[in-house]
């Protein structure tokens, strides 16, 4: 038998088969790495929410009525004074439902969010997103 064959015993850590001892400290390295690493959310130089009176419009992606709703384009408008930049860690592993939108300013610029909770958006800046929770 060769080691590709699907007859042998023998498999290998990164194979879909083996899911070793490898595999499960690959995992544990990757949480740690995440756990680990700088975040930028929570920075002085975070800017701040805009005010509602800056808002244009804000809109949410429509979802299946299954989908819990953490915002509505009211609320979220009448929360931007109360979230603030923090330092926040998305949960890892299964499967969870995010709701998005935008929110567009008097002066042309579109800001991408998406939130998994109701007291925390991540507005996309180009680079990681960051995340404002509510105070």
């Amino acid at each position: 038998m060769t080691v590709g064959d699907p007859r042998s015993s023998a498999t290998h850590s990164l194979s879909p088969q083996g899911r070793g001892v490898g595999a499960g400290l690959a995992r544990i390295l990757c949480c740690l790495a995440l756990l680990l690493w700088p975040t930028t959310a929570a920075d002085a130089e975070t800017p701040p929410l805009p005010a509602p009176d800056q808002v244009f419009a804000v809109a949410v992606k429509p979802q299946a009525k299954q989908h819990p709703v953490f915002f509505t384009p009211e609320k979220l408008l009448a929360s931007l004074p109360r979230l603030k930049p923090a330092a926040v860690m998305a949960p890892i592993g299964g499967k969870i439902w995010a709701q998005s939108g935008v929110i567009v300013l008097k002066d042309g610029r579109v800001l991408f969010w998406k939130s998994y909770r109701d007291d925390l958006i991540a507005v996309e800046t180009g680079g990681a997103p960051v995340v404002y929770v509510m105070e």
